[in-house]
């Protein structure tokens, strides 16, 4: 049904653009917007699968963490979270002067990104050790925002498949005890 609906469009886009096709005109532009249409539906189909694929292959890293340092970019983390959950990423920081494992928590939000705080000191070292930064990613799952102007972001991580495969239980588990170290 949504296919008929594109052809009608298509069938008068000219027509609300200013132009005047005639019968000839009509004649050739029809079998071109069902050619568009069809290959448009077959493009947004390989992307709904792939993107349902990358669905089934995403595994539960750390169920929940509490990110760390929010409290001290609370003018930002409050920016981003105003209108809703913003989409989270991490970035490592092998040059922080601080720590050389530090792992950045960044937040999206519309066409702006903030640096809203960090991966806890003990899940940071154990995921730059495994070397797999770039091969997780990070949800929002709660954001508090307190009466008396504290903040907390809470976050879970997860991986492909083939990533988790490739860590060892024993990692895996003081990864998740560091995640619940972090929320005492």
């Amino acid at each position: 049904m949504k296919q008929w609906g594109m052809i009608a469009l298509l069938w008068v886009a000219p027509y609300l653009l200013g132009f005047e096709l005639g019968f000839i005109g009509y004649a050739i532009w029809v079998p071109i917007a069902i050619v568009i249409v069809i290959v448009a539906n077959s493009l947004l189909d390989v992307q709904k699968i792939s993107a349902d694929s990358d669905a089934i292959d995403a595994v539960e890293l750390v169920r929940e963490f509490s990110v760390a340092g929010v409290s001290h970019r609370k003018q930002v983390v409050l920016k981003h979270f105003s209108k809703g959950t913003p989409k989270l990423f991490l970035m490592a920081e092998p040059d922080n002067q601080h720590d050389k494992n530090a792992i950045a928590v960044y937040a999206v939000s519309g066409l702006r990104s903030g640096l809203v705080g960090y991966m806890p000191k003990d899940m940071a070292k154990i995921i730059s050790d495994l070397g797999i930064v770039k091969d997780i990613s990070v949800d929002c799952l709660k954001f508090w925002s307190g009466d008396y102007g504290g903040v907390k972001i809470y976050a879970s991580l997860e991986c492909d498949k083939s990533i988790i495969k490739t860590i060892s239980e024993g990692a895996i588990e003081s990864l998740n005890e560091a995640a619940e170290e972090s929320l005492r």
